[in-house]
């Protein structure tokens, strides 16, 4: 290489350090990945909250089905499941049936009480898991959700 040469290659450089052209496309290249995992936390963090609400309606519309079909659950299940509109290997269900007299002591069915008769309720808990879009929101997310609702059989 000749000496002008080598000056017209070190002018040249000097002339791109103090250029500004591309300066946007470095910043967006660091900053981009930074939004993109805020992005993936807020819907991971929506769509978690979403499920609560909808595990807590599906759980309502579950019990409301326990009190005409106490003894059927996977029916309850499938009520559960479709009203949340979570994939049913990721919820688990229990029902219990308890008794009450009209003041709120626990009984057993069939025994008398003195305010009035045995009122019979069905409860229906359920907890779902959570699956975060991005492993490293698993510990900022709860790992589970759950929802309990109790109804008065009639």
């Amino acid at each position: 290489m000749t000496l002008g040469g080598e000056r017209r290659m070190w002018t040249e450089v000097k002339r791109l350090g103090r250029s500004r052209e591309g300066n946007f496309l470095i910043e967006l290249a660091l900053v981009m990945p930074l939004l993109l995992i805020a992005l993936a936390g807020a819907y991971d963090y929506g769509s978690a909250l979403y499920d609560s609400m909808a595990l807590k309606d599906a759980v309502r519309a579950g019990v409301q089905y326990a009190t005409k079909n106490p003894g059927d659950t996977s029916g309850i299940l499938q009520v559960v499941s479709t009203a949340a509109g979570i994939d049913p290997s990721r919820l688990t269900l229990t029902t219990t049936t308890s008794y009450k007299c009209p003041d709120g002591t626990p009984t057993t069915a069939g025994a008398t009480c003195t305010g009035g008769i045995v009122e019979q309720y069905a409860t229906v808990n359920a907890q779902s898991t959570v699956v975060p879009l991005l492993t490293i929101f698993g510990t900022l997310l709860p790992s589970s959700l759950k929802a309990v609702a109790t109804l008065r059989v009639h």
